[in-house]
């Protein structure tokens, strides 16, 4: 099989040409240069290419039946931009691989370009828009999305280590991605090369945060590790200072804001896990080594902490008497749990006090209190569904939601509401729960009267459960992927299906 590989000599590029070479593929390796003293020498054909020139590509795809590219904008740069590169490059490539009649085009693109916000980084929505041509086009095409390389990571983090500082963004030191390794990824290209028409969005077997990583890099460089904190509105400011602009860097600043404050992880995922130790008799103790490399122990419930078991981290002395428990940037304690904890995170700051008090506020989202629980809450909404809702337990409740309307009594016993907003055809009537219950949405509805008549279907037909003195007659059609399914039941006499 002939295949052409573009960007043939970065880091992931020579990864896939040592793949392919080893597998028997006749290669055409094309960059603006070859690599040399690389060790694959007269395994592959190598052809000089300018992505901007389309002159330079003319022939570039004759007799050739699958073209792989990496091709992309990944330095600063006063001459050229992502769009230069990444999307025109590219697309001069794509369109002579058309001419030539190629049958496969495989394009590495980036996770998370096609999310709000991305069009303002040059560097996702350049390979966005070259994606939605390659989807446009008559070839069959495979697209990857990888999360981020493992050797980027270290080339990031070295000078930080060597500094004996790391810098990450206040507020979200939880963000967190599954970078892949460019051996391994070059795998996965080589596996679904001949894929028709697949997006993939690729990491590694293994997801840690920015902060795991840091601290990861300063243990194995063998020093303790220091992590401050830095404002995300300062990565804007520095990205449109002159003197960075000139300096071509101004794009590459706002790549790595969106990689810092964004959660970039792959489902599609490869390669192999970091081993992990773990000596539990639960639930008494716990020791072993976490996946970020920690030494833990505990001795439940006197004193210890434990890693990776429901939270990132758990801490306790003479349990319940004290805890502490992390997820991601959420830190929580708690003295005599569960009666008195204090929760923070960013924008998240959360008091209770069981039965007496509790007060939770997550800006621009919620404001939650309670007096006495269960007997009174409240809360106000903001963001999506603002408004308010308030509960004093058992007698009385009320919501008062943009998008819905509605007043339970002996909760939850007896419940009237209704939509409006963008809820126009929501309504809901239990009295009581659940014995009388009937619901409707633009999707469904639903008559219940247990146990003598139950009756669901759906708005476009497709589905529809009737039911008679339950649990004796039951009759259910459905319409699945163009298969028409009915089934009745006589209980406990008679079953039958059809489809």
């Amino acid at each position: 099989m002939k295949v052409l590989l573009a960007g043939a000599f970065g880091n992931l590029g020579f990864e896939i040409l040592k793949v392919l070479t080893s597998n028997g593929c006749e290669v055409v390796a094309a960059d603006l240069k070859e690599r040399e003293n690389n060790g694959l020498e007269g395994k592959y054909t190598f052809r000089s290419i300018d992505a901007t020139n389309p002159e330079t590509l003319k022939g570039l795809c004759d007799g050739v039946e699958v073209v792989i590219t990496t091709m992309g904008l990944t330095t600063a740069s006063t001459k050229f931009t992502s769009y230069d590169i990444d999307y025109k490059g590219n697309l001069n490539l794509y369109n002579e691989a058309k001419a030539a009649g190629v049958k496969k085009f495989n394009y590495i693109s980036v996770i998370a370009c096609d999310l709000p916000g991305a069009e303002k980084v040059p560097m996702l929505h350049a390979k966005f828009m070259l994606e939605n041509e390659i989807k446009k086009g008559d070839m069959e095409y495979v697209i990857y999305r990888p999360t981020g390389y493992f050797y980027d990571i270290a080339k990031v983090f070295k000078p930080y280590v060597d500094k004996g500082e790391m810098q990450l963004l206040k507020g979200y030191h939880g963000v967190k991605a599954n970078v892949v390794d460019c051996p391994d990824f070059a795998k996965f290209i080589y596996d679904h090369m001949l894929d028709t028409n697949k997006l993939y969005e690729v990491g590694g077997k293994e997801t840690y945060t920015y902060e795991e990583m840091a601290k990861m890099c300063f243990r194995a460089a063998g020093k303790p590790c220091v992590i401050k904190d830095s404002p995300i509105w300062m990565f804007g400011l520095l990205a449109n200072l002159p003197a960075i602009k000139k300096a071509g860097k101004h794009d590459i600043i706002l790549f790595s804001k969106w990689t810092l404050s964004h959660d970039l992880v792959g489902k599609d995922v490869t390669g192999e896990g970091s081993p992990q130790d773990r000596n539990w008799l639960f639930p008494l103790w716990f020791s072993g080594t976490s996946k970020a490399g920690e030494d833990y122990a505990a001795l439940f419930p006197l004193y210890g902490s434990i890693r990776e078991m429901w939270w990132d981290r758990i801490s306790f002395a003479l349990f319940p008497l004290w805890a502490t428990w992390d997820r991601n940037d959420c830190h929580t304690w708690s003295v005599l749990w569960p009666f008195v904890q204090h929760q923070t995170g960013p924008g998240r700051d959360a008091w209770r006090i069981v039965p007496f008090w509790g007060h939770t506020t997550v800006d621009g989202k919620l404001d939650a209190r309670f007096v006495l629980w269960p007997l009174w809450t409240q809360a106000r909404h903001e963001g999506i569904n603002p408004g308010r809702d308030w509960m004093l337990w058992p007698l009385v409740g009320r919501v008062d939601r943009q998008d819905e309307d509605a007043w339970l009594f002996l909760p939850p016993l007896f419940n009237v509401s209704h939509g409006r907003g963008k809820l126009p055809d929501y309504r809901k009537i239990n009295a009581p729960w659940p014995l009388v219950m009937l619901h409707d949405s633009k999707d469904g509805h639903l008559r219940w009267f247990f146990p003598f008549w139950m009756h669901r279907w759906t708005e476009d037909g497709k589905a529809e459960n009737r039911t008679v003195l339950w649990p004796f007659w039951n009759d259910r059609r459905v319409d699945v992927k163009g298969s028409h399914v009915r089934e009745w039941t006589l209980f406990p006499i008679l079953h039958r299906s059809t489809i």
